[in-house]
Order: C-alpha cells, then structure tokens, then sequence
C-alpha cells in the first residue's frame, strides 16, 4: 500500500489571490489601454474559447491578428506582468497554508506562471503547484481523481460551488467554500455610485484580514473593514473641507468616540495639528477648575474645531460659556438631538437626526474608560465597562488601515455633499458582534452613582497595558501577524 502525504489544498484565484478589479477579464481592459492594443480585450477573450493554456490562447490570437512571434512573445509577458502588477494575496486563506500543501487551479495559466505570480506579490510557503494546463481539471474532477493517487488531501478550500466544493466532494475529498473575494454590501455600494476606485481601495485593505474566517477575531476586524473604516474616511474627507474653508488648522478630537478616527484622520492629513481632547459627558456636568484651565489651554476659536462622533453637544454648551463666553466651533458625523435644543451657529453635522448614531459609537469603542475627574494634571478614568480584548482588535485593525495607506493614495470623491448620509442609511449595520457591558462594571456605576461618590471627585486611575504584545495563538498556524500588534485574545460573545 503506498503511503501517501497528507496535505491541504487549495484553490488560488479568489481563494489565495485576489486582484485589482471586478471581474478576472477587466484585467484586458487594463492591457488594451497601457499596452496599449486598440481591441485587445474582445480579441483575447475570443482566443480563449476551446483552450487550456496561455502558450494556445497566444498562438490563436496570433491568427486573430497575424501579428509576428516576437510581438506575440512580448504581449504574454506583458499580460503576466498586469495580472502582478494587480494582484495580492488574501491574508486569511494565505495564513492556512503550510510548508508542503499543494494548489490546484483550473486557470490557463501553468503552474510555473502561476507560482511567478505567487512569488512576486509576496508569497512564501513551499507548495507544489497544479493546473489544468497539465489535461486535467477541478471542474470535471479528473485533477482531483489524479491527486487522490499521490496524496491524501485531507481538505480542499476554495470559492467556486461547483468546481471547489461539489467536485472536491464527489470525489471524497472534504472541502470548505471560501466567500472573502465576495464584494460586500458597502463596497458595492461605492461601485454603483461610481467610486469603483475606492470601492477596491477599501477591499483590498479587507483582505488583508489575518484571522480565521470562521474566528470571531475575523468578524471584528471586517466589521471595522467594511464599515467604520470608510466611513471615518468620508468623514476625514469631509473635516478636512471644513478645515480649509475656515482657515483652521487644530482639529481637537472627543474622547472616547474619536479614538479611531484621530489615527486615520491623521494619517490622512499630517499638516494639521491634531489633538486628543479629553471630555466626557460626566466631566462636562462635574467639571472644575482645574478642568476649566485645561480648556483655556488647548481651545482656541480661530484656530480649533472640536469634532464628535455622536450627540448635539448639549453637556458641554454650560462650561464652555463659562469659560469662554460662547460656544465653540463642532463638527459632529451624527446630529443626535434627543433632547429637541436648538442648534447654535457653530455647531453643524454630516447626518442629521438619525438615531443609528449609537450605532458608530459601538464601532469607535475606545480601550479606556469614560473621563469622570481632572486633578493634579491627571485625567481620571473610570475602567472600561465594554470587552478589552474587542477593543484592541477595533484599534489594531485601524492602526493597519493607517499602515496601509501610508504610500498609498486614498482615491478621492468628486462630491461629498450628503455622502456620509446616503452611505449610513443604505449600508448601516449593527456589530456583528454584540458588546455587552461587564456586570462588575454596572455594579461599579451603580455604587459610583448612588453614593455620589462621583460628584465627590472620586475616581479610579485606569490605563491599560498596551506596550507588551503577546503572542495570540488565536492566530492561523499560530503565526503573528507581521502588521500587527497581537494581544491575547478571548472568545467572544456571537449574537
């Protein structure tokens, strides 16, 4: 009886690597222009029909176009090196693979295009490659019958029902479909208004995912990708308008709801003086004078804007007049007005009155507590009331984003007017993850509130250890993320 190797297979298109554009044949489009090639595109779809390889497909398009051997040659290459210079690796699937797995594609191409591909977008695990360029195929089963005589493939991951699941499966062969190349709701939102630039911006980035898709860290991390990465971005987008109408140049951002959008803000736009301000509700209705002192110092009205997440600004309209004698300059994303004041010329929004804004605060958790004090130059905090460990990954995916774009250009939009309203009505949703307050923490607020301990100046220091990066065996293969600081991580709570 022969013994065979167990391993792992894999599919590569839309499984391991994912490329620049919607559809595998845009990438023709990409040709015709840079090569370019006037009607490059219907001509190399048409020289495909009935063939297995690019070396076939090449030799018809050569009928097609009587063009010589050498230009041929030339074109091929230049092909290869589009589909390079427009490809990358989907982390998630990629952190699966190990040292001797093999891949199997049922793509013109040949298994040594295939791996030059591999390679030069950053691939590094030793596998041996399989493709229906050798007569066989994944889509009439006869490559994975050919397989199953030298190894024993203990599962087939890929993205297509038929070919990577239905076949692997009749076959005998366990398989799992992979749907992450899949457009989701939002990014196929920015294509159909025409932002398809940023709609593959904001996907690429999603792909750089390092979790298990079936992990609950996974969902945290596209929850942010999806979601609230974009739009704090058409909102950094929208601030920075403000900023340059008004001749600002300091933006001070809330504490707690602005802990992400200051980091992707800043990335965005290093020239302005950005600022974590320090408030609170709380500290709003319980301030002194030492908390009065500290605005004096870090608001100026000609120079600042104070922007929020949620609210109308009601807690902190008293102190500010008290200190200044009127009231500040704010940009808020979500106009909250649940206790019907009237707005005052400086305060303006993106989103008018929509209750979702809960909502956004729940995808900005922050990984401290909420201000209750200011003494002795100290920011007392109380301990955080939601799950540390969600906190992190929000925070970690964020600091990716702005690691991401770092040489990188964000593509733009022509009109922002409305956007980040259109975007929150049509593609709003809940964390997947529900966060539910720690119940030592509401037996804190409930001793805090009813013994008035906080109107007593009492409060807890509370600052978490973020500089010790610990090893998250949560992590595919247990490796580390190199982009990202891992901290140990629990399960978590699924609706």
């Amino acid at each position: 009886m022969i013994n065979r190797k167990k391993v792992s297979s894999f599919d590569v298109f839309d499984t391991i690597i994912a490329r620049r554009c919607i559809n595998p044949v845009d990438i023709f489009d990409k040709i015709e222009t840079s090569y370019p090639f006037v009607t490059f595109k219907s001509l190399r779809i048409q020289s495909e029909k009935n063939t297995l390889t690019l070396d076939n497909i090449y030799r018809n398009f050569q009928k097609l176009t009587s063009l010589s051997y050498e230009e041929i040659e030339k074109i091929k290459e230049f092909e290869i090196q589009t589909e390079i210079n427009n490809s990358y690796l989907i982390m998630s699937n990629y952190n699966l693979i190990k040292d001797g797995d093999i891949l199997i594609s049922d793509m013109y191409l040949s298994s040594e295009q295939i791996m030059r591909i591999l390679v030069a977008i950053g691939f590094k695990k030793n596998v041996t490659i399989y493709s229906s360029s050798c007569g066989k195929s994944k889509y009439d089963g006869t490559l994975y019958k050919y397989l199953k005589d030298i190894y024993d493939i203990e599962i087939h991951i890929g993205d297509n029902k038929h070919s990577d699941i239905k076949m692997a499966l009749s076959n005998k062969i366990n398989a799992r479909l992979t749907s992450i190349h899949k457009l989701t709701l939002q990014e196929e939102f920015f294509i159909n208004i025409n932002y398809k630039d940023f709609a593959l911006f904001i996907r690429e980035f999603r792909h750089q995912n390092p979790y298990n898709e079936n992990s609950d860290e996974f969902i945290l991390f596209n929850d942010q990708a999806k979601f609230n990465i974009p739009f704090l971005v058409i909102f950094s987008f929208e601030l920075n308008q403000i900023l340059l109408k008004e001749n600002r140049d300091t933006l001070l951002f809330t504490t707690r709801d602005c802990c992400l959008l200051k980091h992707i803000f800043t990335a965005m736009y290093p020239r302005y003086n950005s600022i974590e301000f320090q408030s609170s509700r709380r500290m709003y209705l319980n301030y002194n004078q030492e908390y009065k002192d500290y605005l004096k110092t870090i608001y100026d009205d000609n120079k600042c804007l104070i922007v929020d997440l949620n609210g109308s600004f009601s807690t902190g309209r008293q102190i500010f007049m008290e200190v200044f004698g009127k009231l500040p300059r704010v940009h808020l994303s979500v106009y909250h007005n649940y206790k019907n004041l009237e707005r005052f010329q400086g305060l303006s929004s993106s989103v008018l009155n929509n209750t979702w804004g809960r909502g956004i605060e729940i995808f900005n958790t922050d990984t401290v507590g909420t201000l209750i004090d200011m003494k002795d130059g100290n920011f007392i905090r109380r301990p955080l009331e939601f799950n540390m460990d969600e906190a992190l990954i929000y925070k970690e995916t964020t600091l990716n984003f702005c690691k991401f774009i770092h040489d990188k250009k964000i593509p733009e939009f022509k009109n922002l007017d409305k956007l980040l309203e259109i975007f929150t009505l049509r593609c709003c949703f809940s964390a997947t993850i529900k966060q539910v307050i720690k119940d030592d923490w509401i037996g804190l607020e409930k001793l805090i509130d009813e013994s008035k301990l906080s109107q007593k100046k009492i409060g807890f220091h509370f600052k978490p250890k973020l500089s010790q990066p610990i090893k998250n065996t949560n992590v595919i293969n247990n490796e580390t993320p190199k982009k990202m600081n891992m901290y140990p991580i629990t399960r978590l709570r699924l609706k």
